[in-house]
């Protein structure tokens, strides 16, 4: 039975507080590309049509009309709001309301760093990620300054537990479990063996937005997650991306590094 193609959301569509029931806990979509990119005859149909229309056009205009558009804070009396703050609390309260913040940043990949250096991280250190990747998660490490370390991977093609607790060093200032494809890594285990050896979990939930772990969605499980928006994603804001932060401190320092003025 061919899998069918999962609609996308944009940040309009998130604001408007519709049901967000149909979110898959395992995304299948990506088999139906491939079998589409085999095929001479097919042409290559994205997983699930952006739903872009007057909507959209409608909060852009929006924003403009009410005028300082490039300010995240500031200027109270002139915005009527702030359009990427009420986004921020959505993602809070549909994913993990019980994370202390959700921080929205340019990219997926920008998330990463910025988790990072909320954790002091830095050239010398070594984090933890699994072989089975996309390249950006490594970028992220990389531009700390600090060393890549990879694990194998297990049955779900993600980080193999049995593996990452060999790898750990007195170096290891973190672990990034990546969720590749849709398919959720065993955050049970991975969270229970960083909790162990004191070592935050930095979770990387871009490509599996919507799956669940033991009744819970993935960027919520650990002390940070990670989403990103992009076009390639299940929820799109053309480009972009989020930090979820377990601890108030954790959020504080994400944010003062984020935003430099």
């Amino acid at each position: 039975m061919a899998a069918k193609y999962m609609p996308r959301l944009t940040i309009t569509h998130i604001l408007e507080k519709k049901n967000h029931s149909f979110l898959p806990t395992k995304i299948t979509f990506f088999y139906t590309v491939i079998i589409n990119m085999l095929s001479w005859k097919q042409e290559l149909k994205l997983p699930g049509f952006e739903v872009i229309d007057e909507k959209e056009k409608k909060a852009i205009s929006r924003i403009f009309d009410e005028g300082k558009v490039f300010f995240a804070h500031g200027f109270d009396k002139k915005r009527k709001h702030y359009h990427v703050r009420e986004f921020e609390q959505k993602l809070k309260n549909i994913f993990s309301p019980k994370m202390a913040d959700v921080l929205c940043v340019s990219s997926g990949t920008a998330a990463i760093k910025v988790a990072l250096k909320a954790l002091g991280i830095g050239r010398g250190d070594e984090v933890i990620t699994q072989s089975f990747n996309f390249i950006a998660t490594v970028e992220a490490i990389v531009d700390t300054g600090a060393n890549v370390v990879f694990t194998d991977i297990d049955d779900t093609l993600n980080m193999c537990p049995k593996n990452l607790e060999t790898l750990i060093s007195k170096k290891t200032k973190a672990i990034i479990p990546v969720h590749m494809l849709g398919v959720p890594a065993d955050m049970i285990l991975i969270n229970r063996i960083g909790k162990r050896n004191k070592i935050p979990v930095v979770e990387d939930a871009c490509e599996a937005i919507g799956a669940k772990v033991a009744g819970k969605y993935v960027g919520g499980l650990s002390e940070f997650g990670v989403f990103s928006f992009d076009f390639g994603k299940m929820i799109t804001t053309g480009e972009g991306g989020a930090l979820f932060s377990k601890k108030k401190s954790d959020g504080k320092n994400a944010r003062m590094y984020h935003d430099h003025g």
